[in-house]
């Protein structure tokens, strides 16, 4: 039934609006594409996902993470009551309203395994069209003090973010989304031009996290025995990630642009006086957090509501930089938990699989797993690009099947073989 749904012209024409709106979202900044027809395709898009939910969908369940997010919303939404921040249509949660309905709709128009290995060759072909046309124009240029990304999209970790997750769909069709050799050389090209831009934008976690969905993907793989080759795989990583920083402070522009703010951080652990200014004031602003949430673990102080605080601690009206202490500052244990409550959902979803080899629930593991480190060092819960991820992971495991966890299994073992 979902097939032939598929089929129909009006999920055909979402799927269309979709791979528009991902596109202009990357490539829409100013240079050939004005930002503004970023919010034309998004509106026209949740437009047209509104309309096909009424006229085809109201009797279909709602999806698990759609159930979650709204929850999610509600209590934010009630925290408001005692915040000092109590804006709907503008700031946090609008960008929350925005990603509620993009979640929602992805689900209703990424039906099945091709609708979903399409949508990941569109945001690695959408990222390395931005890439290229940066590079064409001379904009493809960055260091620690003026990284690629903060004239673009007004912040260097918007741009960031956008090639950080092009890279995990890449890097999920290179493990297991495709197996003709033409397409795996394509991936790693645009892999490397990706990795490149990220490294100019000079974002330490939206360099590392790839790293870490690449190696949970690497882990998920198995024989046609079931069996793991942890050692194996372990080793290939280890390789690469020796490789990979080699290359990032020997190349005097990577070095520049990140391999300095990298050896930075390693030898801030050692020595807190060698931190630089960046990472002090994320620590100040994490110590601070928590250290206020034990005044009112239960419920916090409202939501949104720790950019106020942050105006006394550091001068500045920032976000606490960690999802974890802005849950808790914000809606205390309560926020908290609901909040982190869609990853033991995706988790318990992963462990109900007959295998765990299959290539969705490699997805879901990888990008649970990814997404819970990097919540240390950027506050996720609003931004739509990440929901979105979140959303398929628990989405993409209906589409497993026995069949092709035994398909996956035995090219597994041929690569093996080969090897």
């Amino acid at each position: 039934m979902e097939n032939s749904s598929s089929k129909k012209i009006e999920y055909k024409i979402g799927l269309f609006l979709i791979f528009l709106y991902i596109f202009v979202s990357y490539v829409a900044v100013d240079i050939l594409i004005p930002t503004k027809v970023t919010s034309v395709f998004l509106y026209a898009f949740l437009a047209w996902g509104v309309l096909v939910v009424l006229m085809k969908c109201m009797n279909e369940p709602l999806p698990t993470y759609t159930l979650w997010y709204a929850t999610f919303m509600t209590i934010s939404f009630l925290t408001m009551g005692y915040s000092k921040e109590f804006n709907i249509l503008s700031g946090e949660f609008y960008l929350m309203i925005i990603s509620f309905l993009l979640t929602f709709l992805f689900q209703i128009f990424i039906r099945d395994e091709k609708d979903f290995k399409r949508l990941c060759w569109f945001y690695a072909v959408s990222s390395l069209s931005l890439v290229l046309m940066l590079q064409f124009t001379g904009n493809l240029v960055g260091d620690a003090s003026n990284r690629l990304g903060q004239d673009l999209m007004g912040n260097a970790n918007n741009f960031a973010m956008l090639i950080m997750i092009a890279v995990f769909y890449e890097l999920w069709l290179f493990v297991h989304g495709t197996k003709t050799l033409y397409a795996k050389i394509i991936l790693v090209t645009m892999i490397v031009y990706n990795m490149y831009a990220l490294g100019l934008s000079a974002g330490r976690k939206f360099i590392l996290m790839p790293f870490v969905f690449l190696y949970v993907l690497l882990l998920c793989k198995t024989n046609k025995k079931g069996k793991q080759n942890i050692i194996i795989y372990t080793l290939v990583f280890v390789l690469i990630v020796v490789g990979a920083y080699n290359i990032m402070m020997t190349n005097e522009v990577l070095y520049e642009a990140v391999g300095v703010r990298m050896e930075s951080f390693i030898e801030g652990q050692q020595d807190e006086s060698k931190l630089d200014n960046s990472s002090k004031i994320r620590d100040v602003m994490r110590s601070d957090a928590i250290e206020q949430w034990w005044e009112r673990p239960f419920l916090g102080y409202g939501f949104d509501s720790y950019k106020f605080r942050a105006k006394n601690v550091v001068g500045e009206t920032f976000y606490s930089h960690c999802n974890y202490t802005e849950m808790l500052y914000n809606g205390g244990i309560v926020m908290f938990i609901a909040y982190y409550w869609i990853y033991a959902i995706v988790l318990k979803e992963y462990k109900k699989r007959k295998s765990k080899s299959g290539k969705f629930c490699a997805f879901a593991l990888a990008s649970a797993i990814s997404f819970f480190i990097f919540d240390y060092g950027a506050v996720s819960y609003s931004i739509a690009q990440l929901q979105i991820v979140l959303c398929l992971a628990l989405k993409t495991m209906s589409f497993e099947t026995n069949d092709d966890i035994q398909e996956e299994e035995l090219n597994n073992e041929q690569i093996e073989n080969n090897v």
